[in-house]
Order: C-alpha cells, then structure tokens, then sequence
C-alpha cells in the first residue's frame, strides 16, 4: 500500500470543496472585462479560474525549481 502525502490529502480536500462549489453554482452571469462581456454559466467561469490558477502556480513552480 502507498503512503498518502499530506500535499495529496490537501489536493483531494481541494478537490472536494471545488466540486461542492461547482454544484451549487449553476447561474448565468456575466463577465466584463474592459469593453468586453461575455455570458456564460458560473460552473464553466469557476472551472477556467481553478484552471488558470492551477497553471499558472504550474508555471510557477516549474521555474523556481529550474
């Protein structure tokens, strides 16, 4: 049997909570971003921000152990 790290524990807690999040927010709403708008259910807003997010601290920690 694998050890379970602390890091994976948070990840999955992490998880969980984003999925809790997710479910309960399935309104309309719209995003402006300078002269732009866009309309799109929250459920895919939260999804592109916890995607970016991921990618970026990615990025992040792929350069700071370079």
């Amino acid at each position: 049997m694998k050890n379970i790290t602390i890091s994976q524990v948070l990840s999955i807690i992490l998880l969980v909570l984003l999925a809790i999040v997710i479910i309960q927010n399935w309104d309309t709403v719209e995003v402006k971003f300078l002269m732009f708008g866009l309309k799109m259910p929250m459920v895919i807003l939260l999804i592109l921000v916890f995607a970016a997010g991921y990618l970026s601290s990615s990025l992040v920690r792929r350069k700071a152990s370079a």
